[in-house]
């Protein structure tokens, strides 16, 4: 590729040693590939004479968020431009990139978000020849602090099985495959799933340019309207259920002899094995008497019958602690002299999976009360039917091998999210008006979709970050980049020259991902 490493002379001249933003090198020719720039300005043009175009601004932003781990607030950026003289890739003074000037590229990117990700994802589909045939689905959420009053997006809701004050939802759909991004939706923070499928089937159908696209999602995903909407459509759909009594008595009915074996591995996991019992489901719901009858599959995991029969032991050990703790209390500490308020505080001590399996006796009246509990052993022996069991629906024409496999992709999306929560620090200041944070989504989204193709072009070129990892991931590359610098030398009567220090390393990273020689990003 002929990357200057050379040194040059600075007889008679000044030298400085610049900071620049660390992964420029990176992030900056794939940006450019794509196109990203050539499609926000023209989709929200400036005028002639503006020092930075919008599309520069979402570079910039770009730059900013895809750093190392001790990124900065997307606060005061223009402070973070003259760090990392960012002057030497725009032919812009570092203050130009202040946080109005960011504000005001958000104001125009609003209303063109989802035009904008469809012409950037159908670039990244095209100029990189990935073909998307499943999905992966899932919402996660962003919380805020500050006031937000006269916000319709950051509102009270549930995240990670707590209710949070101040939150959005973010919805984000990704190839199974290559968990790119292909898809996201910036909603309301207490937007529930389950509706939202239809009407995303049919947009991802003309994104994507095919009808017979896979969704893999969770159990939100999953609804009788939804499986409607996807047979009418042609669309598929895989995901686990929310079980009604009767679901659960079917995944009961199989015995261990029945299940057959799962070629899938995890590789965090290898020792886990996965069975199936392959059945179809009579799919009924209590607003819609008509059954539908799906394909659907029984799931025995090895780990997961572990998991279940150590939280049950743990319940069942504490409820009984709290049962004997109850028979000290009995007419010696408070209330618990009374029949009625013991037998009102007694449900309360046994909890989830110990509920049905330890049972008890009051017995006597007031003062003179008595209290056996004991282990219910048909009913533990009837629960113990169903550990590491659940159950899987699909309308595939597909092996359950093929099935189960899509399935255990959805961790892909999940990682992206991890990626996007761990990420995403912002001063209010910015955001106070909504068509702020759908923007800043959008960039955000743009971000995880270059770190997500930076680590597929790494595996095409097959890097490894041997002995520690079978691959060289985005994270382990950008730590590579850390810090680049460069020095500027310049000679009486002559613009200034930049040399740019690259380690073997990173010069082996550039070529094998194809990506051109760094200098030529320099003004």
């Amino acid at each position: 590729m002929g990357f200057r490493q050379g040194a040059f002379s600075a007889s008679g001249g000044t030298v400085k040693v610049l900071q620049l933003p660390p992964t420029f090198a990176l992030v900056l020719p794939l940006v450019r590939q794509i196109g990203v720039a050539k499609i926000v300005d023209e989709l929200c043009p400036i005028r002639q004479d503006a020092k930075l175009t919008h599309g520069q601004c979402v570079e910039f932003l770009l730059l900013h968020i895809l750093q190392d781990n001790r990124r900065w607030p997307l606060y005061k950026l223009d402070k973070w431009a003259k760090r990392h003289n960012v002057g030497a890739l725009y032919d812009s003074d570092a203050g130009c990139f202040n946080d109005s000037r960011i504000g005001r590229t958000l104001d125009e990117l609003a209303p063109q978000t989802q035009d904008l990700h469809t012409r950037i994802v159908t670039a990244i589909v095209t100029h990189f020849d990935l073909p998307v045939r499943a999905v992966l689905w899932d919402l996660t959420h962003v919380t805020f602090e500050g006031a937000y009053e006269h916000s319709a997006l950051v509102e009270a809701g549930h995240g990670h099985g707590r209710v949070n004050e101040k939150q959005i939802k973010v919805s984000l759909h990704a190839d199974a495959e290559t968990a790119l991004p292909v898809m996201y939706g910036a909603l309301a923070g207490a937007t529930n799933q389950t509706p939202l499928a239809e009407g995303y089937l049919g947009e991802l159908q003309k994104r994507l340019k095919r009808t017979d696209l896979i969704v893999v999602s969770d159990k939100a995903g999953i609804s009788y309207d939804n499986i409607v909407a996807y047979q009418r459509d042609g669309g598929h759909f895989v995901g686990p259920l929310q079980t009604t009594p009767a679901e659960v008595a079917l995944m009961r009915e199989p015995s261990a002899a029945d299940f057959k074996a799962l070629a899938y591995r995890s590789a965090s996991k290898p020792g886990e094995r996965f069975m199936y019992w392959e059945t179809s489901l009579p799919f009924q719901r209590q607003k819609h008497p008509q059954p539908l009858n799906v394909p659907a599959l029984v799931v025995y995991s090895t780990q997961k019958h572990r998991d279940d029969l150590a939280r049950r032991d743990k319940d069942i050990a504490k409820a009984t602690a709290e049962l004997d703790k109850v028979r000290v209390y009995l007419n010696k500490k408070g209330n618990y002299s009374k029949r009625a308020y013991a037998l009102e505080q007694l449900p309360k001590k046994i909890k989830s999976e110990a509920q049905g399996i330890v049972r008890y006796e009051l017995l006597g009246e007031d003062k003179q009360l008595s209290l056996r509990h004991w282990i219910d052993e048909p009913a533990l022996a009837e629960a113990q039917r169903l550990d590491g069991r659940y159950l899987l629906v699909h309308n595939l024409t597909a092996t359950p091998d093929e099935v189960f496999n899509l399935y255990k992709r959805q961790h892909v999306v999940e990682s992206c999210f991890r990626s996007f929560n761990s990420g995403l620090r912002v001063r209010p200041l910015w955001l106070h008006r909504d068509n702020r944070i759908e923007a800043l989504v959008f960039v955000w989204i743009v971000a995880l979709t270059i770190f997500v193709l930076l680590g597929i072009l790494a595996q095409r070129a097959g890097l490894s970050n041997e002995p520690y990892y079978h691959k060289l991931t985005p994270r382990a590359i950008i730590e590579i980049f850390d810090y680049l610098t460069v020095s500027e030398v310049t000679m009486p009567g002559h613009p200034p020259e930049h040399q740019l220090h690259l380690t073997d390393q990173i010069v082996e990273i550039l070529e094998a991902l194809g990506l051109p020689d760094p200098h030529q990003l320099l003004n």
